[in-house]
Parts: structure tokens; C-alpha cells; sequence
């Protein structure tokens, strides 16, 4: 009871850190938008004005990589915060766990370090989203690894329990301290060295086994070893097919063309940088490009001039970006959407795209990858010789 308490407590707890860690990211998100954007124009110029200065070139690509750092760390913090919807189907644990072993002296030396499988191949079957639970178990075997510097033993053991498989995932490595113990799923907590990790891969693969509906547990001790077990949902019928459907929800990737002439587009976002960018962007290739910096803005212009297309933010003080797409859906179903947001989570992609987006791009975002959906989106539209102001 006390075990279950406890539990309970700490679940709780990781909810409350994933919404607060949902909000960070997002506020993080729009600055790094902003540096991306500038890198990229900094980059153009430089080709353009500066080509014989390597070491400006240099420079700025250490800044690049860097963004892409942080922008890698902000997305495993969503993926935490707002894990991805499960696509459920009976999956046979043994064979995720075959395919992960088989591509795991890949991603880490396995020297000195034997695996024992266990793994029946008579093992129930699960109803989970295979593709996340081989994240899990690469993680886990990956961490095992870890826990072996100079050799030792994996083991793999399954059994059944309450309607629930059980997968165990041991080594007699270095072990976890009692102190640690207790924060091993929290987020940002490592015992790794400084650089070596982010600390969000356990709590990625707490969050991602409890939305498969199973639950994860450990046990350890130090010099002696550790052992996770996951406790994932056994497939009682086959009759069951995926539980839920796959988002198809593909942009349209092609090389940039000329944009047509007369194209009007309507840039809406709060981070005033970020909208500039954009409409500086757009005007330079050739589009009519106008700026919103709030959705209650951005309504007052699409009433008063017509537009081919809107890039639209989610996130906005007075209306948000879904109260603007549903005003456009409605009064101007002809105008194309694309979503531009820093929490592009695949809910919220399902949302925009139940309420007619054409596309959703995910900050930060290329501006080439902006400019190939621009061109996408209004491929067959500006055709049809749309002339500025309403009722044309």
C-alpha cells in the first residue's frame, strides 16, 4: 500500500515537472527561432559579401551547432513533457528486443560485455506502440552498457504478472545509490559526468511507458548492480488493429520555385523578430507579405484584405493561433494555414489539421523549409488571379 502510495505521489509529481517543462520549452523555443534565423542570414551574407573569411565562416558555424544542441535538448524535454500519441498494435517483445540487439554494437562498444536473452519466443504478445517501446529498450541496454567500463553482464528476462508482461532489464554494473535512487525518472538528473547527458532519457521512457500503458520500476544497488523492469499490457485479442490512426500529415517537399506574382501572404506571431524575419523572407523572394503581431491583429487585417495565404503561430496572448485558424476556416476557407509553433507536439499537428492547416512547421525552422511549403501551399493557388480586397 505504502509502495503504491508512493508511487501514486511520484507520478503525480513528474505530471506537474512535464507541464512545467512544456512551458519552458515553449518560451525557449522563440528566441532560438530567432538566433537560428539569424545564423542562417548571417551565413547568406556572408557568401555573398564575404567569401574569403574562414574564420568568420567558422565561427558561426560553432554557433550553429550549438543551437542545433540546445534545439535537440529542447525537443527530448517536449518529448518528455508531451510525449507522442501511441499508435497501438499487438507487438511481439521478443522480436523489438532481437532487432534492438542486433544494431546495438552501433551505437556503443560492447567489448568485454556479454548479453544473456532469456526472451522465450512463446512470450504473450503486447498491445503497445512498438516503435516507442524499442526506444525504451535501446535506452535501458544503452544505460546498462554504460554501467559496465570495464566489462560485465546483460541480462533479459521476461515473466507474466496481473494481465501485464514483465521485461527485465539487468546488469552488475556500477549500481545507483541509495540516494539517487528515488530521482532516477526525474528530469535533468543525471549521475553521468558533466556533458555526457541531458538526464532526460529515463524520464522519457517513464513517460513513454506509461502513455503505453504500462509502468517501470527499479532496483539497485551500488557496486553490485541494477535492474529496470518494465511492465508493458498484454494483447488480449487480435481482433484489435491499431488503436489509434497514424497522422498522415505530409508537407510538401520540392525544390523552392518562383513564387507566382500577386501571392499575398499574412505572417501572424507574437515574437515580433520572428514575424519580421519571415515577412523580410517572403518580400525578398517576391511574395506580398504583410505582418500581425497577436491573433486579435491579425483577424482585424484578414477582414480587411484578402490573402492567398496565413503562417500562423499557436501560442498567443488575446486570440490564440486555433481561434484564428477557425475565423479563417469559416469566413475564408479559400486561404491557406501553416502552422508555425514551438510545441508542434503530434496532437496538436492533429488539431490544426482537423480544423484545415495546410502544414504545421515545428520551431526552429528552416528558411528554406518555409520557403518549399510557402511555394507548395500556393502552387495552384495564385493561379487563379485573386485580386487584393475582400469579395474578389
Amino acid at each position: 500500500m505504502e509502495e503504491s502510495q508512493h508511487q501514486l505521489f511520484h507520478s503525480h509529481r513528474l505530471a506537474t515537472v512535464g507541464r512545467l517543462a512544456a512551458g519552458a520549452a515553449h518560451e525557449i523555443n522563440n528566441p532560438l527561432t530567432i538566433i537560428s534565423l539569424n545564423i542562417q542570414i548571417l551565413n547568406r551574407l556572408l557568401r555573398k559579401f564575404f567569401d574569403e573569411e574562414p574564420e568568420i565562416a567558422k565561427r558561426l558555424q560553432v554557433i550553429a551547432e550549438q543551437e542545433e544542441r540546445i534545439s535537440k535538448i529542447i525537443q527530448d524535454l517536449m518529448g518528455y513533457a508531451r510525449p507522442t500519441q501511441p499508435k497501438f498494435c499487438p507487438s511481439n517483445i521478443g522480436e523489438i528486443m532481437a532487432k534492438i540487439l542486433a544494431v546495438l554494437d552501433d551505437r556503443v562498444s560492447m567489448q568485454d560485455i556479454s548479453v544473456v536473452n532469456n526472451i522465450p519466443a512463446t512470450t504473450p504478445m503486447v498491445m503497445v506502440d512498438p516503435l516507442q517501446i524499442e526506444q525504451v529498450f535501446m535506452n535501458l541496454l544503452i544505460n546498462a552498457n554504460h554501467a559496465l567500463p570495464n566489462g560485465g553482464t546483460i541480462g533479459l528476462d521476461t515473466g507474466v504478472e496481473n494481465g501485464f508482461i514483465e521485461i527485465k532489464v539487468s546488469d552488475n554494473g556500477t549500481g545507483i545509490s541509495r540516494e539517487n535512487l528515488p530521482k532516477i525518472f526525474d528530469p535533468f538528473f543525471t549521475t553521468k559526468k558533466e556533458g555526457e547527458g541531458t538526464g532526460l532519457g529515463l524520464a522519457i521512457c517513464h513517460s513513454i511507458v506509461e502513455h503505453n500503458g504500462g509502468a517501470m520500476r527499479v532496483k539497485s544497488e551500488s557496486n553490485v548492480g541494477t535492474t529496470f523492469t518494465v511492465l508493458l499490457p498484454i494483447d488480449r485479442t487480435s481482433r484489435l488493429k491499431a488503436m489509434k490512426e497514424r497522422l498522415d500529415n505530409v508537407t510538401a517537399v520540392g525544390t523552392p520555385q518562383k513564387p507566382k506574382e500577386n501571392c499575398r501572404i499574412l505572417v501572424i506571431d507574437d515574437e515580433r523578430f520572428i514575424t519580421d524575419m519571415l515577412k523580410e523572407t517572403l518580400s525578398t523572394v517576391g511574395y506580398e507579405t504583410d505582418a500581425a503581431y497577436d491573433g486579435v491583429e491579425g483577424i482585424g487585417q484578414l477582414r480587411f484584405k484578402k490573402y492567398h495565404l496565413v503562417l500562423l503561430d499557436i501560442r498567443m496572448p488575446g486570440k490564440d493561433g486555433l481561434e484564428v485558424l477557425k475565423f479563417v476556416r469559416e469566413e475564408f476557407p479559400e486561404t491557406k494555414v501553416i502552422i508555425i509553433t514551438g510545441l508542434a507536439s503530434r496532437e496538436e499537428i492533429q488539431e490544426t489539421v482537423k480544423h484545415g492547416a495546410y502544414a504545421c512547421l515545428k520551431k526552429p525552422f528552416l528558411l528554406e523549409k518555409v520557403l518549399e511549403t510557402v511555394n507548395a501551399a500556393l502552387e495552384h493557388v495564385c493561379d487563379l488571379g485573386v485580386k487584393a480586397g475582400n469579395g474578389t
